[in-house]
């Protein structure tokens, strides 16, 4: 049996598809395969097919009923001076209400800011540019929307002006006096985001010379997220190279858009809070216990504009990188699910805290009409697993796959939002979370095949380096695990609050969770609790 995110699910569809095999399910368990008339599929795909069927048949049956969800024509709407307005999910709700996470919003000042600025070089039509820009956000309705607070509620509101965007365009081949200014006219500092009620989406060209050139977009994170970055530059790319060549843009036809999406989740929200309410209140009926790391430095409580983000990097040795790609093979599950595991076994066993709680970022794009889409579905989730003193690391493997498999499952009334329901008045989270954790694969991007915009921006003789990229100041928990599998290489971006913890501390803890991830990983058998590593 597999144990395969929603994500890998619709990867393995996906393949499936592009190779021919059409996967369709109707009832009593049973999947259908029926392959293209002359094609061979790859030998693996078969055997994958087969392996995750469970799961390929839960995604389905999840799909159809979401289908029939996003396609009701019963909507989260405001009508209100001749305007439609849709109410906003949690994710959005974090960003539009002021009062939340103050502290490090008022401290952090790129927080929520999303800026992509690139150098360009080369032959640059800006017209066929300004155009490429005009259809993508004429397509995605996030680029054209805007947000209202109406009573307690915050709506978003698609601005219908027909009018076609048009971006900045500033020439300063003859004006060498602007040339100090030059950076804050590529960051976009003129052009403040506006949460309510304002534009949420600048552009802006800058000529330097005839063949350099600066494009700057600049958007809040309350429409975007890292996967719509990728959508952004590859449809511009891809609409910028068919003008170009006088070729019509074939882009997929967007079904849905982010206003849809809204809607569909308070619907799902609505219809499931109450069931998944009452799932995690039979879970957990406490907070998890205080986590306190022994032999931490500097020590008292510090204000948020204090917590100065350090990183340090570490590479996960060949050794380790292989067994932890074995294990997952062997379990079933992914290479994330496998670093959880560890981290979780070595938190248990540095603390003697059996209750570990987590946060890591969750795509929410479990639907497929979402893959395409521009709009903010990213949000940061919470993982609770509890450990017994007992313990192998093959038990607090099969630990973790159900935690994972209850976020996943039970979100209409998530986790975080029964944590916050135990939560005293003036309580916060920092003595139980700490830790956030990450992974991706470089190999291939969150919704492009990482290559298909370079090799275009090629193609078009033209090259593209990014500039001004805005660098996190402060850090809002003590530790970011950002784990990158990268040309073969596991690497370990292990990002620290440096007011709380000093170097020297966070190296030795490195090396020790670096030894501590060999050993467990070497024996699965093993207790979790050793000696040597709690010393």
């Amino acid at each position: 049996m597999s144990n395969s995110s929603h994500s890998e699910i619709i990867d393995l569809l996906d393949r499936a598809n592009r190779g021919g095999i059409k996967v369709t399910y109707g009832n009593a368990e049973q999947l259908s395969l029926k392959i293209a008339h002359g094609l061979t599929p790859a030998g693996d795909l078969i055997d994958k097919l087969k392996l995750n069927k469970k799961e390929i048949i839960r995604y389905l049956e999840q799909f159809q009923l979401q289908h029939s969800l996003f396609s009701s024509q019963e909507t989260d709407t405001l009508s209100k001076d001749g305007n439609l307005y849709y109410e906003t999910t949690p994710i959005q709700d974090y960003w539009l209400n002021h009062l939340k996470d103050k502290e490090y919003k008022e401290n952090e000042s790129t927080h929520g800011n999303i800026l992509l600025t690139y150098e360009v070089r080369g032959a640059l039509d800006m017209a066929l540019l300004s155009k490429s820009i005009s259809t993508v956000v004429h397509r995605h309705e996030s680029l054209h929307s805007t947000f209202h607070q109406i009573g307690n509620r915050f709506y978003l509101k698609v601005e219908q002006d027909l009018t076609p965007y048009e971006p900045e365009v500033i020439d300063l081949r003859e004006k060498k006096n602007l040339l100090a200014g030059l950076e804050g006219l590529a960051k976009l500092d003129d052009r403040p985001l506006v949460l309510l009620g304002g534009a949420l989406f600048f552009s802006r060209i800058i000529q330097l010379s005839a063949e350099r050139y600066i494009i700057s977009l600049k958007l809040h994170h309350v429409i975007d997220d890292t996967w719509s970055d990728e959508i952004l530059m590859s449809e511009l790319t891809y609409c910028y190279h068919c003008f170009q060549r006088h070729k019509p843009v074939e882009l997929k036809t967007l079904s849905f858009q982010f206003k849809d999406y809204l809607s569909f989740v308070n619907r799902d929200r609505k219809q499931n809070r109450l069931k998944h309410k009452a799932y995690w209140e039979r879970l957990y009926q406490t907070l998890p216990g205080p986590l306190i790391l022994p032999g931490a430095v500097r020590p008292g409580k510090r204000l948020q504009k204090d917590r100065l983000l350090e990183s340090r990097i570490l590479e996960i040795t060949p050794e380790i990188r292989d067994q932890v790609h074995h294990l997952s093979r062997h379990f079933s599950t992914t290479a994330f699910v496998i670093l959880q595991a560890a981290l979780k076994a070595f938190i248990f066993n540095k603390t003697r805290q059996h209750d570990i709680l987590i946060g890591t970022i969750i795509s929410g794009r479990d639907h497929l009409e979402t893959q395409g889409q521009i709009g903010s579905y990213a949000s940061t989730a919470l993982i609770r697993t509890v450990f017994d003193h007992a313990d192998s690391f093959s038990d607090a493997v099969f630990k973790v796959i159900k935690s994972n498999q209850d976020l996943a499952e039970y979100k209409a009334y998530s986790l975080t939002d029964h944590i916050n329901s135990m939560l005293l008045p003036g309580q916060n989270y920092d003595s139980f979370w700490k830790i956030n954790v990450l992974y991706s694969d470089k190999k291939t991007g969150f919704y492009t095949d990482g290559n298909e915009t370079e090799r275009l921006t090629q193609d078009l003789n033209l090259s593209f380096k990014p500039i001004y990229q805005e660098t996190q100041r402060l850090i809002p928990i003590d530790f970011i695990l950002r784990f990158v599998n990268f040309k073969d290489k596991l690497l370990l971006n292990f990002q620290y609050d440096s007011s709380t913890y000093d170097d020297a501390y966070v190296d030795g803890l490195l090396q020790d969770y670096h030894d501590y991830l060999h050993l467990v990983i070497s024996d699965v058998n093993g207790c979790l609790l050793t000696d040597a590593a709690a010393s």
